[in-house]
C-alpha cells in the first residue's frame, strides 16, 4: 500500500517534514500547499512534486490519503479540521491548537471522518525518554512524589520579528509554554500517567517587546498526590533544561540526550527510624547511573514513519490527537491561572479559556496579515 502525501506549508519545519517524507518506504510525496508562491515553487522544483497555494485544491486534485502540517498555531485547527471532512489523515505540528476548544473540535472530527489524527511530540519518541518511561511504569523509582520542569530557553527579539504571528496572542497564542516548553510539559504528563488535578499559574513579560509571555512558573497537583512544579522562559543564558524525578527509591534526571538515576540502597520512606540517636544527620547511600542510549535517529522521522504506519495498519499514532490534548490543556490552565490570579482545577473549563482568549486578541496591537 502506497501512501498518498501533501505537505501544508514550506516554510521552516514544513521543510523538514519535506525531507524525511522523500525518504520513507511506501510514501508517495506528490505536492505542497503554500501560501508563499515563490517559495512553494522552488521547494517543489527542489522536490520534484507539484506546488498549490491552496490546500483544499491540493488535497482534492492530488486525492491524498495524508496531509503534515506545518503552520503557524493559528491555522492548525482550522486547516486540520477541513481537510478531515475531506477524508484526509492527518499529522499536525505541535500544539496541535491553541485552545482544548479547538482541540475538541479537532478530535470529534477526525472520529466523525474515520481518519487518524496525530500530534508531532517527537521528544516522547528518544530512547533516553522511553528508558525514563518503562523504569517509572515498572516502579523503578518508587512510589513518586516530585518532579521539577525547567526548560529555560533563549529565543531573541529578532525571533519574534521573523512573522507577525509570533509573541502575539492572536497568532501564537501564548509564548514560551505553548510554543517551546510544551515539548517537555507534553513529556512530563506523559512519563507520570496520570492526570492533573490543580494548577497555580504566573506568567510575565520580561526581556522581549511581545504580547505573550517570555517566563512562567506553574505548581502542577497530579493524581496520587505528585506536587510538579514547572519554570520555563526564552530570556535564558546559557540554556537550562531537564525534568528531574523523585520517588521513594530513587530519582532520575532527564536532560536532551542523557538520563541519569540515582538509586537509593534503601527506601526513603521512614529510612533511620529504626535507630534515631545513630541516623538523626545521616543520608541515605545511593548509586549513579547515566544512561546516555540515543542512536542518532531523526525524532521526526520516526513521528512521521509511525504515522504513516498508523494509516497502513487502521490504528492510533505514537501521539493521537486525544494524546496531543493533554499537553495543552495544561498550557490552558496555566495561562488561565496567571490571568485570573486564581487556582484552576481539571478538566479545565474551556469556554472560560476561549473567553480570556478572544479578550486578550480583542488587545492585541498587531493583526493577522
Amino acid at each position: 500500500m502506497v501512501i498518498r502525501v501533501g505537505v501544508v506549508g514550506a516554510g521552516g519545519i514544513g521543510r523538514h517534514h519535506l525531507r524525511v517524507l522523500t525518504s520513507l518506504k511506501d510514501v508517495s510525496l506528490t505536492a505542497v500547499a503554500e501560501i508563499n508562491e515563490p517559495l512553494g515553487k522552488q521547494v517543489a522544483e527542489e522536490f520534484g512534486i507539484r506546488c498549490y497555494k491552496n490546500y483544499l485544491e491540493m488535497a482534492e486534485r492530488e486525492k491524498i490519503d495524508m496531509a503534515t502540517i506545518a503552520l503557524p498555531h493559528y491555522l492548525h485547527s482550522t486547516v486540520s479540521v477541513e481537510l478531515m471532512r475531506m477524508g484526509v489523515n492527518v499529522l499536525v505540528e505541535k500544539p496541535m491548537a491553541v485552545s482544548v476548544v479547538e482541540a475538541d473540535t479537532m478530535i470529534k472530527q477526525a472520529r466523525r471522518s474515520d481518519v487518524k489524527l496525530g500530534v508531532v511530540f517527537q521528544f516522547r519518541v528518544k530512547n533516553t525518554a522511553r528508558a525514563l518511561k518503562q523504569m517509572v511504569e515498572r516502579g523503578e523509582l518508587g512510589q513518586l512524589a516530585r518532579a521539577l520542569l525547567l526548560y529555560n530557553v533563549f529565543r531573541s527579539e529578532g525571533y519574534y520579528l521573523s512573522a507577525p504571528w509570533r509573541g502575539t496572542w492572536w497568532g501564537e497564542g501564548g509564548g514560551v509554554l505553548i510554543n517551546q516548553g510544551i515539548h517537555y510539559i507534553d513529556l512530563l504528563q506523559w512519563l507520570l500517567g496520570s492526570r492533573p488535578l490543580t494548577c497555580q499559574g504566573l506568567i510575565g513579560t520580561f526581556f522581549h517587546n511581545i504580547e505573550v509571555e517570555d517566563l512562567a512558573n506553574a505548581v502542577v497537583q497530579f493524581e496520587g498526590g505528585v506536587q510538579a512544579v514547572m519554570q520555563l522562559s526564552t530570556i535564558d543564558v546559557p540554556e537550562d533544561v531537564s525534568i528531574d524525578l523523585r520517588g521513594d527509591l530513587g530519582k532520575a534526571l532527564f536532560t536532551d540526550g542523557e538520563l541519569t538515576v540515582y538509586k537509593n540502597r534503601e527506601p526513603l520512606k521512614n529510612w533511620g527510624a529504626s535507630d534515631p540517636q545513630k541516623f538523626m544527620w545521616a543520608k541515605p547511600e545511593h548509586d549513579v547511573q547515566r544512561i546516555a542510549v540515543e542512536d542518532g535517529t531523526d525524532p521526526h522521522q520516526v513521528v512521521i514513519q509511525d504515522f504513516v504506519s498508523a494509516v497502513e495498519e487502521d490504528r492510533q499514532p505514537i501521539v493521537s490527537g486525544d494524546e496531543g490534548r493533554k499537553s495543552l490543556e495544561l498550557v490552558n490552565a496555566i495561562i488561565l491561572s496567571a490571568k485570573t490570579g486564581r487556582q484552576v482545577s481539571f478538566p479545565l473549563d474551556g469556554q472560560k479559556y476561549e473567553r480570556l482568549l478572544k479578550s486578550l486578541r480583542s488587545k492585541s496591537s498587531k493583526k493577522t496579515q
